[in-house]
């Protein structure tokens, strides 16, 4: 019923490059985005200085049949300390399609999850009743078993009453997480398969977190065993920084190279993903480390001055990396629908 209306996968607008792409498709593919708060926010975000409601006019002007989602909205989850309610407020009042009301970072109880969830529920739904949402969390935040989903869930439902089926996504943890530019961790299938009947359990529709850098194959097997939406995001903001990397290569450019890795690095953004890089230890070394550091931080800083400033020097720059993104996001689109 509700998957002819919703996409089986969900992209993060890492670079408006990759949010023109995606909407060049979205007449062939359904389309989905997730931008996290820091992404795009109510006052400004890392991504092409997008203001939340900037963000949804912009992909509703290009295609109304794209949902626009808020990933991991709520408490801590955004540049400041907060408890969130005024950006996931303004996400309602703006008309997003999906929220997804993710309180685990603050919390450590099922139950002052539930209760937080239910809040934030009641909340937007104060401000929108047509608002949907994704509840639970990703393992990085928050691990959890299937019996504490299922405890989750119940105690939401119990809670929300009939509001519960605003509520259409709850999140799946299959075991893997993103550490710099692999899925790492173990999938453990028969988890999978728990998860997914427990989620079924309440009518509602599974989806996975950390989707990122799967095989075809990984990419089938999991919806083969009934997932049925799944959340892909720095990806392809690594892959875009990889070929702009490539373009300066190609054209002997090594001066902007150098100034790449110099913002990059300066951006800090890379700890997230390696955090165990502390220094270069020699040159040789650090020429491995400058390339990972570009890799996984490049799309943070596609917006600041001195990028935008190459792209507007070079309109090649754009050409290059929008096919090439449009050759990598195809495969991954059609081993998923």
């Amino acid at each position: 019923m509700r998957l002819d209306r919703y996409p089986k996968v969900y992209f993060g607008p890492m670079s408006k490059n990759i949010v023109d792409t995606l909407l060049d498709m979205s007449n062939k593919y359904p389309i989905g985005f997730i931008p996290s708060r820091r992404q795009v926010e109510h006052d400004g975000g890392y991504v092409n200085n997008w203001t939340s409601e900037a963000f949804f006019k912009y992909v509703k002007s290009r295609s109304k049949s794209s949902l626009v989602c808020r990933d991991h909205g709520g408490r801590l989850q955004g540049q400041e300390i907060d408890d969130g309610d005024e950006s996931i407020g303004k996400d309602s009042l703006i008309g997003y399609d999906i929220i997804h009301v993710d309180p685990w970072k603050k919390f450590s109880t099922i139950t002052e999850i539930a209760q937080e969830t239910s809040r934030v529920i009641k909340l937007c739904l104060s401000i929108n009743k047509n608002v949907k949402f994704e509840i639970g969390t990703e393992e990085a935040i928050k691990y959890y078993s299937h019996e504490q989903l299922d405890q989750f869930l119940g105690l939401v439902k119990q809670e929300l009453k009939e509001q519960f089926e605003s509520v259409i996504y709850a999140v799946v943890q299959f075991g893997t997480k993103i550490i710099g530019t692999k899925n790492v961790g173990f999938f453990d299938k028969n988890r999978a398969k728990k998860m997914i009947k427990v989620v079924k359990k309440y009518d509602l529709m599974s989806k996975e977190h950390n989707g990122d850098y799967l095989s075809e194959k990984e990419l089938k097997d999991r919806f083969s065993l009934g997932l049925d939406a799944i959340n892909i995001a720095p990806e392809f903001g690594t892959f875009e920084t990889t070929a702009l990397i490539e373009y300066f290569i190609n054209n002997l450019e090594m001066e902007k190279l150098d100034d790449f890795f110099d913002i990059c690095y300066m951006s800090n953004k890379w700890k997230k993903w390696i955090p165990e890089i502390n220094k270069f230890q020699n040159f040789e070394k650090s020429k491995f480390y400058d390339y990972l550091i570009c890799k996984v931080s490049g799309h943070y800083i596609f917006s600041t001055e001195q990028v935008a400033k190459w792209k507007t020097e070079d309109l090649k720059i754009d050409v290059f990396l929008k096919n090439k993104l449009k050759k990598e996001i195809v495969i991954t689109l059609q081993a998923v629908y």
